[in-house]
């Protein structure tokens, strides 16, 4: 399944084990999930860069030595997609709401609202039956 996190493998101590997930890095739903959309990233923010700002010559640089300029794709792209990886999950709980301090917790109303009206709907279709 394309972005699904992978099983952390857990020792005998009940310890996650690190070095035993280092494939993961390599598979395609890594690839998928976390490489591919950071390199797109990067690409896009070096063409909206070079556009933007003067003295910047992002394109002129990757074409003038292509493998140099790939290389520094891929290693910016890889280290990005491994950033992306470890703050996933707290991305995730952030978005959602998650902490105590969250500033996104303002618009709980939001979420109250759609939950009411639909427990609102569920409740009319079940005494309609």
């Amino acid at each position: 399944m394309c972005g699904a996190r992978p099983e952390v493998q857990v020792d005998v101590k009940g310890t996650a084990n690190m070095f035993a997930n280092l494939p993961n890095l390599f598979d395609r739903n890594f690839a998928m999930a976390y490489f591919l959309p950071t390199t797109v990233f990067v690409g896009v923010l070096c063409a909206v860069a070079d556009l933007f700002v003067k003295g910047l010559n992002f394109v002129a640089y990757f074409q003038a030595d292509v493998v140099v300029g790939a290389t520094l794709l891929v290693v910016v792209s890889w280290l990005g997609s491994i950033f992306l990886l470890v703050t996933n999950s707290k991305l995730y709980q952030f978005f959602e709401g998650y902490g105590r301090w969250n500033p996104l917790r303002l618009f709980r109303f939001v979420e109250r609202t759609r939950y009411r009206k639909l427990m609102g709907t569920a409740r009319t279709s079940n005494t309609a039956k």
